[in-house]
């Protein structure tokens, strides 16, 4: 063999050290995320209640914070409805359309409304007369 082609003496050697060294960082950085999840966690609902109180101090109405899950970037489960129900219940005695709930609702198509709509009055939380919908028991 010629200079040229023969390995460098401790070349392998260097290589599986760095490598070692690597690995070792990388799980030490994934156990310290591991460790700091539950105070990030913490941090993030802390937040929301914090705006939570700053809403209620200015009248404003409190909104469901919109955080990415797992799933995507979607709105808590619920929360449509909940606002839904909120609109209806704020409407009382003179009930409320779909139509004008979903003017109310930011960024919401009335076809979903009303799916969401018939499902709460399947669930025995609305009642329907003609195109109103009212909270049940009312």
């Amino acid at each position: 063999m010629s200079a040229a082609t023969e390995p460098v003496e401790g070349t392998e050697e260097k290589k599986d050290s760095i490598d070692t060294m690597l690995d070792s960082t990388r799980e030490q950085f994934l156990t310290q995320m591991e460790q700091l999840r539950p105070s990030h966690e913490a941090f993030l609902k802390l937040q929301q209640i914090v705006d939570n109180f700053d809403s209620i101090a200015s009248g404003a109405p409190v909104k469901a914070r919109r955080t990415r899950s797992a799933s995507g970037d979607r709105a808590p489960r619920g929360s449509r409805s909940d606002e839904f129900l909120a609109i209806v219940q704020s409407a009382g005695e003179d009930g409320i359309t779909v139509s004008d709930a979903a003017t109310q609702m930011d960024g919401i198509n009335d076809n979903y409304l009303y799916r969401l709509a018939k499902k709460l009055v399947d669930d025995g939380v609305l009642r329907k007369e003609e195109k109103r919908y009212y909270i049940a028991g009312l």
